[in-house]
């Protein structure tokens, strides 16, 4: 910890002899040192917000893959899976859905820096934000009413089969 805080220290005392050295830039304003630093919070957040989003977004992407394997194969041995293709084209929509308002919403974000009102700014990204997400919860929320589907369908033929 010391040794970080002592490192620090030390590239603040070399910037500020670099500033001060005649012929250096300017020294940046308070409100540009503070959009600048506010820029790379808000990118680090976003990084980190994009991970996770698309960690979630390729886990029920690929649900819906598999289960629409299995649907061909219960197709295959007779089963009806139109209730379940319907509620995995309604999660491709919900998915799609918050693919583009999580795009929207980094890009609100990104934008808050600059924002004459930097309060609404974020507020109206972070409910955007929050829309997206809702609309990733709607899709997962489908493909496991699908699972559950496919899973009736799976034993409405096993009993249809048993001796």
């Amino acid at each position: 910890m010391r040794a970080a805080r002592a490192a620090r220290a030390c590239c603040v005392a070399a910037l500020a002899l670099v500033l001060a050295a005649p012929g250096a830039a300017p020294a940046l304003g308070h409100a540009q040192t503070q959009a600048s630093g506010l820029r790379g919070a808000i990118a680090s957040a976003l990084h980190g917000r994009s991970l996770r989003f698309n960690r979630a977004e390729s886990a029920v992407s690929d649900a819906n893959a598999r289960l629409r394997g299995e649907c061909a194969g219960v197709q295959g041995a007779g089963g009806d899976v139109t209730a379940v293709l319907s509620f995995l084209a309604l999660s491709d929509e919900a998915l799609a859905e918050a693919v583009s308002t999580e795009a929207d919403a980094a890009t609100q974000f990104a934008a808050v820096p600059d924002a004459p009102d930097r309060r609404a700014a974020f507020a109206a990204a972070r409910e955007t934000a929050r829309r997206a997400v809702g609309h990733l919860r709607n899709a997962r929320q489908l493909t496991l009413r699908a699972a559950a589907e496919l899973t009736r369908v799976c034993e409405g033929l096993r009993a249809g089969s048993a001796p």
